[in-house]
């Protein structure tokens, strides 16, 4: 079966894409046309901060989780392939659960060495994801501004502070003048108004924080760099046949079902099977990727 191209292709296209979206929004960053994204008063300054929250970590999980199921199939099924002990294999697969798995099988690596560097390029791995949790909602907040506008009365003879009004925003450029030239005071505090004046309006605009932005685009590159070296490239396995289509206790279970040879050397070398016994005891070399080569150790 011919997995590891089109799988390869689906895991660097998403790397590349996350690389990708950081890149864009660094551009953003940069010229800053998150600021033009604005909103007056609470509720719209509320919904606006809730939409951009919810809706960036909504996207980040996705993707990351993609991410992780693509990488994580690829690398297990390629070690599949591999000639390693069957220790190794085990240490790979447990690194693979999540970051507390993959911690703890490094953390073993000091009393039985099997694989340690690809350990640790999982476990690096497993917390870039987790720091991508962190930075994302971090990436936007709402900030306050003051706004300047012109009020007008619709009916000017009308009193009363119920006095309803027009309100537009000026531009910096605009300064305090009308289309006339004629320069307006400012809204009265209280009481009604009057007559044109000048009112200042606090709103609240995006803006995208530049350290987040450049701990997630650091941490997406160390992600497309570790997914290379968990998985070893792009289609270095595309021309194997594998009897498995994942690597799953049922399938070592039929496995090792089929190559008792396995299963009689492991029960040889282990009498207390204790985490550090069994460890010890998986020392000798496997090949899981066919059954007719399983039993060649």
């Amino acid at each position: 079966m011919k997995f590891s191209l089109p799988e390869s292709f689906a895991c660097f296209s998403l790397h590349v894409l996350l690389v990708g979206i950081h890149v864009a929004l660094l551009q953003v960053y940069m010229h800053h046309y998150e600021h033009k994204i604005t909103a007056s008063g609470n509720t719209a300054t509320t919904a606006l901060s809730l939409t951009v929250r919810i809706g960036s970590q909504m996207i980040a999980t996705v993707l990351t989780l993609f991410l992780v199921l693509v990488t994580q199939q690829l690398s297990l099924k390629r070690n599949f392939h591999a000639r390693q002990t069957l220790t190794a294999l085990h240490d790979k697969a447990n690194a693979w659960l999540g970051l507390g798995s993959s911690f703890l099988t490094l953390y073993q690596q000091r009393k039985t060495r099997t694989a340690p560097w690809y350990i640790f390029a999982i476990t690096v791995y497993s917390l870039g994801i987790f720091i991508l949790h962190i930075t994302t909602p971090a990436l936007f907040d709402v900030i306050p501004f003051t706004q300047t506008a012109l009020v007008t009365p619709i009916n000017e003879t009308i009193g009363g502070p119920e006095v309803a009004v027009i309100r537009v925003t000026l531009s910096a450029t605009a300064l305090r003048l009308s289309g006339n030239g004629t320069s307006h005071p400012d809204c009265p505090a209280s009481g009604p108004i009057t007559g044109p004046c000048i009112e200042q309006i606090v709103a609240s605009m995006l803006n995208l924080n530049g350290f987040a932005l450049y701990i997630g685009l650091a941490v997406s590159g160390i992600l497309f760099l570790f997914a290379w070296l968990t998985t070893r490239g792009v289609g270095v396995e595309s021309r194997m046949h594998c009897t498995l289509d994942t690597p799953g206790i049922l399938q070592l279970t039929w496995l090792l079902g089929n190559n008792m040879l396995i299963s009689t050397r492991m029960v040889s070398r282990v009498r207390n099977p204790s985490v550090d016994e069994l460890r010890k005891g998986g020392q000798f070399h496997v090949q899981m990727s066919d059954p007719e080569k399983v039993g060649k150790l």
